[in-house]
């Protein structure tokens, strides 16, 4: 399945559950499954930008963007993780606000038919795209997939809030009732504030150029020192990656040497080859010189 077709899969079954957990919520009285509905808009805008972001990536180069367009990816994962942080917060303080008002009286059973069917529904969706975001190379599914994930947990911990209501707090503490939704709406904020951390924090690293994780880095690391040496070389490895896209940049140091054109395709081929492995788009600079102030 292409990350495409995942996609639109995606955006799909955000706007049914959107849809449904909105009018649910007001069915029901809650503001954990109108939170729950909202978050899904939320994610619903979100997913097409996701969507244009990869029509805009597939372009490639253009005189505009000469190095192609995949900084576009890291940039909406930064977006998409604040917007929902922007979103916890506003809800965590509407539901403070309304526990000191007395809380919401909520209509249970209606509560634990909808947690049932978005437990399971939001749970195949993240097991869905948790599977291809492992085969495909792609940030946007791995962001889909967090949203999903991050909804599949506010839907099992709704099911077992409302089933503890139920059971226990309905026939024994019918007063604490009207506390449990509310209550339940600032557990998921704080817990939605901490999901897209890895997210946020990996695009800004990629937006700032920071260094590659070193999984990445030491197979082009050993390759370098080993053209250096046969090369008699000193030189320099940058790497960075954004996006999708791997930037590699070598720089070696030579005294008095010189290189036919056949020799430094061969060895770019070397690190293009490497370079496969560990990313499906690559940019690639392998530069020769005597010039001791461009190490």
């Amino acid at each position: 399945m292409t990350e495409k077709k995942l996609l639109w899969i995606s955006i799909y079954a955000t706007g049914g559950f959107s849809l449904m957990g909105i009018i649910w919520g007001i069915a029901a009285g809650s503001g954990i499954i109108i939170f729950d509905g909202l978050y899904s808009l939320v994610s619903l805008g979100l997913s097409f930008l996701s969507l244009l972001t990869l029509r805009e990536i597939n372009k490639g180069e253009s005189e505009r963007f000469p190095f192609g367009r995949t900084q576009f990816e890291p940039m909406l994962v930064v977006f998409k993780s604040v917007m929902i942080i922007g979103m916890c917060f506003y809800a965590a303080f509407e539901s403070f606000s309304l526990l000191f008002r007395g809380g919401r009286e909520v209509e249970i059973g209606i509560a634990l038919a909808y947690a049932v069917i978005s437990a399971v529904g939001c749970l195949s969706v993240t097991l869905l795209l948790g599977s291809y975001s492992k085969q495909i190379n792609s940030s946007l599914l791995v962001a889909e997939k967090y949203q999903w994930m991050g909804d599949s947990l506010l839907s099992f911990c709704v099911l077992q809030a409302f089933v503890f209501a139920s059971a226990v707090l309905e026939p024994l503490y019918p007063a604490a009732i009207p506390y449990v939704d509310p209550v339940m709406v600032i557990v998921a904020s704080i817990f939605f504030l901490f999901l897209p951390g890895k997210s946020l924090l990996a695009a800004f690293k990629e937006l700032l150029f920071v260094r590659a994780d070193d999984r990445v880095v030491e197979p082009l690391k050993a390759e370098a020192e080993d053209v250096a040496k046969e090369l008699e070389a000193r030189h320099v490895l940058h790497v960075i990656s954004i996006g999708r896209q791997l930037e590699v940049e070598v720089n070696f140091l030579t005294d008095n040497r010189t290189f036919t054109v056949a020799e430094m395709d061969a060895i770019r081929q070397r690190f293009l080859s490497v370079v496969s492995k560990l990313s499906e788009r690559a940019w690639i600079n392998i530069n020769f010189t005597g010039d001791t102030s461009q190490l």
